[in-house]
């Protein structure tokens, strides 16, 4: 079961679809960079307490990269400024 609900689905599409762009895709992918983050850091720093919270480090900062070069990316081609984006 690939897709569990669609509200709509356009069978003839054949281009990518918006939502391919999003974190949804990229689930299996985020969880297992994720887990071997933590896997680097416990090895590294022999605490697991301190692989997890590097860990969680790592992700708000990639959170954090990708909202801000998204931003960017949109103000420069919508040709709106920055701040009515947030």
């Amino acid at each position: 079961m690939k897709d569990d609900f669609i509200l709509l689905q356009d069978l003839g599409e054949d281009s990518l679809c918006f939502e391919k762009w999003l974190y949804c895709y990229l689930d299996y992918d985020m969880v297992v960079a994720m887990i071997l983050y933590w896997y680097m850091f416990d090895y590294i720093f022999n605490n697991p307490l301190l692989a997890v919270a590097l860990t969680y480090a790592v992700e708000r900062f990639f959170r954090w990269l990708r909202a801000e070069l998204g931003e960017a990316n949109l103000a420069k081609k919508a040709m709106v400024d920055d701040r009515f984006l947030t």
